[in-house]
Order: C-alpha cells, then structure tokens, then sequence
C-alpha cells in the first residue's frame, strides 16, 4: 500500500502487536511468525475505523470468529429484550 496516497488517519489502520512489534494473536495472545502466511479478519468499526484481527492459525481464526458471532447474537438478545 502507498502511504502517499492513503487518505486515512495512521489510527485508522491498526493491529495487535506486542511492545516489539511483533503481531500476536487477537484469539490466544502468541506472537506470529511473519515470515510464514497467517489467516487476517479485517473488521470496521462503528466510527469507520479498520482493525486488523491477525492469527497464529486458523484454528484460532475459528475460535475468535465464533467468540464474535456469540456476542453479536448475546448483544441482539439484549436488544430485543429491551425492545419488548
């Protein structure tokens, strides 16, 4: 990506890493191997801001995807349960 011609705001684009800079796992917390391919969710947030979710692997990918879906439908149970 060419940083010249990227609009966005430096903290729009962000990552877990540890004080080092090495990516860790948004799931378990180990550092990634960045020499090797590993899985990446993008996710945008309610004010526009991208957060990339990088993994050690795919079973942790899983692993956080349902964690995320659970939530989501905890947090529309809620609402609907206010709504009623």
């Amino acid at each position: 990506m060419n940083e010249d011609t990227d609009d966005r705001e430096p903290e729009d684009r962000t990552t877990a890493a540890s004080p080092m800079g090495t990516p860790v796992c948004s799931h378990c917390g180990s550092p990634i191997e960045t020499t090797d391919w590993f899985p990446i969710v993008t996710e945008t947030t309610g004010s526009e801001s991208v957060v990339l979710h990088s993994f050690c692997n795919e079973a942790c990918q899983d692993a956080w995807n349902r964690q995320q879906s659970d939530e989501r439908q905890q947090s529309e149970s809620r609402r609907e349960t206010n709504i009623e």
